[in-house]
């Protein structure tokens, strides 16, 4: 008789999200979770006293899993228009996780105010244009950034435009110079009174 198989917490947790990736948070029950995995039920309920439980465990993979994403090498040479590049990929091609992160109102981030990973600001200290801004200058750009990509990635996922790499690549290429020339030159202002004052 083989030894009976040892359904862990992370087997299910990622079993689970796996899961939500292709069919959806909806989609998830304990039932369709032990068909996945080959048992019953018996072991998701070892393992998490609730499907709350186990669905808040599943976002938080989902966050890191984005941000993971968001941080992979892109298909240009500028590591923050490769940020919003990512972002609209992450939209395209993990569609169930976007709606999760991004649309659905319980996990719905705040964009103006919600501080955003230190990884994201170091990764755009890797331009030379941006090594002027502090980290305050550069949350505020990364946050105006994200609201303009997240408007395109909204309008592609509701069908209301196709998503086109080229274009969509350019069109984040000119909204973030106009943004770039700004908070430099809020830089370059306070710089300046600062100076003076003194």
């Amino acid at each position: 008789m083989p030894p009976l198989r040892q359904y862990t917490k992370t087997i299910i947790l990622n079993a689970a999200f796996e899961q939500l990736r292709k069919d959806g948070m909806e989609s998830l029950s304990a039932r369709s979770i032990a068909k996945q995995l080959g048992s019953s039920t018996q072991p998701v309920y070892s393992a998490y006293k609730t499907m709350d439980d186990l669905k808040h465990d599943i976002r938080n993979k989902a966050r890191e899993f984005n941000l993971n994403f968001l941080m992979q090498e892109g298909s240009t040479n500028d590591a923050f228009l490769n940020i919003g590049m990512q972002y609209l990929r992450f939209m395209q091609y993990e569609r169930q996780l976007f709606k999760l992160l991004y649309l659905d109102g319980s996990d719905s981030p705040d964009f103006v105010s919600a501080p955003f990973p230190d990884k994201l600001i170091e990764q755009m200290r890797k331009q030379n244009y941006l090594s002027q801004l502090n980290n305050e200058s550069l949350s505020r750009l990364l946050s105006n950034m994200q609201i303009y990509t997240h408007g395109l990635a909204t309008m592609i996922f509701s069908g209301l435009m196709p998503y086109d790499e080229n274009h969509v690549c350019e069109l984040l290429s000119k909204m973030g110079e106009i943004l770039v020339t700004h908070e430099i030159s809020e830089t370059c202002k306070l710089t300046n009174r600062n100076h003076f004052n003194k």
